[in-house]
């Protein structure tokens, strides 16, 4: 609009600006401009479409109060956490399910307030453990799952909102903490007592609350402070080098039609070649492997991004991820003894989520996560046999079984394409420590020989093209910024 363009013209000439207020801005990402403003100590850009965060937030070194509350981001970037001065951060009423990852052990050491409530956030954010100056956490109106017992290690902690979320039990840890108000009003508390003395006194007399916890619930075994990912998988890369030989060039191809993308716009495919699967054990393994990843901080149950893996050879290629009304849409999902349609798959994973009994109750909680549950992003070959249906479900025609052979591993997401890369370097370098591959040693790169199937470090992997609708390239996996501290030999 003329009044955006006028303030972003006057911003470019104000250098010593230090507080900055706006609301209802018609931006969807703030331009570079509002972070070239140095002497910011105060930014506040509330009740807009703000959708991303720039990394060039890190420019705002001075800044000490950050307010994007009622708005449309879905992530923030790692760059926040050099942001040394900051105070106060407000981030509420986005659509955040995490916090990025931390960079390091001291994060926002300044920071003593921080509001993540009415987000979508379910499990509790590891990064704010590190945050050693908070006050006060304000958390309501999530699907926040628990308080790890970890929380006391947050030393300053006084107040905790967390109210109208998922939480069924509390750490008796929690009562090591100084805490002077505890708000977890409107949660599913299993312990009838503890949820009648949080009702009554937790908000504003929580030691009666903190005592009950110290006296009826057991204490965790809880380790020092874990380090923050990021540092553990240096340290990993450091330890040992993982070797893949990558076939580039090949005519495995997934195309998006222009709706899926849409709906489900990031996607890393490839296919591994050789992968032991001899043993019912070691199948199960690479099942666990699968299920470990979508409960981690890296997929938040399904959240942020779903792994699929299939039998390459029950898959003709090309695939096609297309959209199609759920009663149209026919496909037999693991675990199912005949075809029937999307719609009716939803409906009896409802029915056998209210029974509390199925094959696929577990499966309703994914649901949610679905854009619309009349239209829905399905993946299928070139025979039109339907092989998944993200986030919810892969099919029979392609569910791995015991033997050695090849597998087909998709990554998908509505929420980043760097989500999947590292999705899929996890599972690759899982299937490697787990002994999954049965690669040569002339097909290693030099030096990177494995000693036995239970020591491997080497996978053969090809690469897969994904392509829009008109053959426009869309991405490729592995690229040459992937598996970057790997030995890769490239063919």
């Amino acid at each position: 609009t003329t009044e955006q363009d006028t303030l972003i013209a006057a911003l470019s000439k104000i250098h010593t600006l230090n507080d900055l207020s706006i609301t209802k801005l018609s931006l969807t990402e703030l331009q570079e401009v509002f972070y070239s403003l140095s002497n910011l100590l105060r930014l506040s850009c509330t009740s807009g479409v703000l959708a991303t965060v720039s990394p060039s937030l890190k420019n705002l070194q001075q800044i000490k109060c950050l307010d994007f509350s009622q708005n449309k981001i879905r992530s923030l970037p790692s760059e926040i956490y050099s942001l040394h001065n900051l105070t106060f951060l407000n981030v509420s009423s986005n659509e955040l399910s995490s916090l990025p990852d931390a960079p390091h052990s001291q994060l926002l050491p300044a920071l003593t307030a921080i509001n993540l409530g009415h987000n979508l956030i379910q499990n509790f954010p590891v990064p704010l453990l590190y945050m050693s100056a908070v006050t006060e956490i304000d958390m309501p109106n999530n699907s926040l799952l628990d308080i790890p017992p970890a929380i006391h290690y947050l030393l300053q902690l006084r107040r905790i909102n967390a109210r109208d979320n998922e939480i069924t039990v509390l750490p008796s840890e929690l009562s090591k903490c100084k805490i002077k108000s505890l708000s977890l009003e409107s949660n599913p508390i299993k312990d009838r007592k503890l949820k009648k003395l949080i009702e009554q006194h937790g908000a504003t007399k929580p030691k009666s609350v903190l005592d009950y916890l110290k006296a009826n619930v057991p204490e965790s075994k809880v380790e020092p402070l874990p380090k923050p990912k990021s540092i553990i998988l240096k340290e990993m890369s450091k330890a040992s080098k993982y070797s893949a030989s990558i076939k580039q060039g090949t005519d495995w191809i997934l195309e998006m039609s222009d709706a899926a993308r849409e709906s489900r716009p990031f996607y890393c495919c490839c296919i591994v070649r050789n992968v032991d699967f001899s043993q019912k054990l070691t199948l199960s393994q690479f099942i666990k492997l699968q299920a470990d990843i979508h409960a981690s901080e890296l997929s938040k149950n399904r959240q942020l991004c779903t792994l699929g893996t299939h039998d390459v050879s029950a898959v003709t290629f090309p695939l096609r991820l297309s959209i199609e009304n759920t009663v149209n849409l026919r496909l037999q999902p693991i675990g199912c003894d005949y075809i029937m349609s999307a719609f009716d798959f939803l409906k009896k994973v409802e029915r056998e989520h209210m029974m509390k009994q199925g094959d696929h109750a577990y499966l309703n909680k994914y649901v949610n996560l679905m854009k619309s549950t009349e239209h829905i992003c399905f993946l299928e070959d070139t025979n039109r046999i339907v092989l998944s249906m993200p986030p919810i479900t892969n099919c029979e025609a392609s569910m791995l079984r015991e033997g050695i052979g090849d597998v087909f591993i998709e990554v998908s997401s509505d929420k980043s394409i760097d989500t999947c890369r590292r999705a899929m370097e996890v599972l690759l370098t899982r299937m490697l420590q787990n002994g999954m591959s049965t690669v040569s040693s002339a097909e290693c790169p030099e030096g990177a020989t494995p000693l036995g199937v239970q020591q491997s470090r080497g996978l053969v992997i090809d690469q897969v093209r994904v392509v829009t609708g008109t053959g426009a390239l869309v991405g490729v996996y592995p690229g040459r910024s992937d598996l970057v501290d790997w030995e890769v030999k490239w063919s």
